[in-house]
């Protein structure tokens, strides 16, 4: 069930990492993403590894291995069932500073992790309808936090359901 575009929005700079020649690792917690939504986004499904592991401790550590590795360029880690308020990913700080891997956490709003040096808030704020078919949302984005520069700055974002957009 689509909400504020997230998800959407990860899978296309994840399509867009592929096409810039980027291993890419998909680590699911709850079997929540939806690879046909990743597929229409514009990611390639054949160049991809897919993960899905329950167990939060054995994620992490998957994560903290993929970083360490060198061959990951792109690791997406759905934590979106996640139903705890705090997640200490501390230990995922040193493998992250000797990697080249761009890690991209979703993680619910309820939960606050210390280590992003990007933090967005994501919100929709319309429904694009098209003959009374939902077709994507509109949807407002925030940074709360970003290491290197101002925080506050919001813009909208257009995020299409059913076609790659380029970003």
């Amino acid at each position: 069930r689509p909400t504020s575009g997230m998800t959407t929005l990860a899978y296309y700079s994840l399509a867009r990492s592929q096409r810039q020649g980027a291993n890419v690792v998909i680590i699911d917690s709850l079997s929540h993403l939806d690879m046909n939504t990743a597929a229409t986004s514009g990611a390639n499904l054949e160049n991809l590894v897919l993960v899905e592991i329950e167990q939060l401790p054995l994620l992490l550590n998957l994560v903290r291995e993929l970083l360490h590795s060198g061959v990951v360029n792109y690791l997406l880690v759905n934590l979106l069932g996640l139903r705890q308020t705090t997640l200490n990913l501390r230990l995922l700080l040193n493998n992250l500073h000797s990697s080249d891997c761009a890690l991209v956490l979703l993680l619910p709003q309820s939960v606050q992790s210390d280590i992003a040096s990007l933090r967005l808030q994501i919100q929709r704020q319309n429904w694009l309808r098209q003959n009374g078919d939902i077709i994507g949302c509109l949807s407002s984005v925030k940074v709360e936090k970003q290491r290197f520069g101002k925080t506050g700055t919001e813009t909208l974002l257009l995020l299409p359901f059913e076609r790659e957009v380029w970003v």
